[in-house]
């Protein structure tokens, strides 16, 4: 699951590149040079341009983003429908599979959602940390976890849950519930 969630994202950043980068310019080969000839006087208006635009624009999904606290069940609407998502619970670990950056700790956050109506794509790629001054953090995989969250689709009556950590300096952070989008749509005051 982990390595088909990081190639989706990495198909996603790619096409997103490829619609916002300029093409490269190609250096013209040494056959094609022609000999030396005064340049033409500047046209009086700049020449037209090309904008490359995509034949479709891709989809938008708006939804407010709703918060609360550690214990409390928290709705939220996503494009396939709604669910209801509850940190159980929250702890910083200073090791793990891998030994956290100096300065950093590991943040696991004991999480459930539970589908209410419609199909919810749920999962530790959907869910991020933010720190107060802004900075945001995916999730991490040097921590040692004893039941990973599962990238699950919940139905009414349907629950995930798990534990997703993030690597991330000790203090106050709001945990995210992300949408398809990548953009907030629930989030959790989590205490330093």
């Amino acid at each position: 699951m982990l390595v088909v969630g990081t190639l989706v994202i990495a198909v996603a950043l790619g096409l997103l590149a490829w619609l916002v980068l300029p093409p490269t310019p190609v250096a013209p080969s040494a056959s094609s040079v022609q000999p030396s000839v005064p340049p033409a006087p500047a046209p009086a208006s700049p020449p037209p341009s090309v904008v490359r635009t995509p034949d479709s624009p891709g989809p938008t999904v708006s939804a407010p983003v709703t918060g609360g606290t550690i214990g409390q069940q928290i709705r939220f609407r996503a494009q396939g429908g709604d669910a209801e998502v509850t940190v159980t619970g929250a702890s910083w670990v200073d090791n793990g599979v891998l030994e956290p950056d100096e300065g950093l700790a590991y943040l696991v956050v004991d999480v459930r959602f539970e589908g209410v109506s419609g199909a919810v794509t749920t999962g530790p790629f959907f869910t991020a940390v933010r720190e107060p001054g802004g900075t945001g953090h995916l999730m991490t995989v040097g921590a040692q976890l004893d039941r990973q969250l599962a990238m699950r689709i919940v139905r009414a009556g349907d629950e995930n849950t798990g534990q997703v950590a993030f690597e991330v300096a000790r203090g106050p952070v709001t945990f995210e519930v992300l949408d398809e989008l990548l953009e907030p749509i629930a989030t959790v005051e989590i205490p330093g």
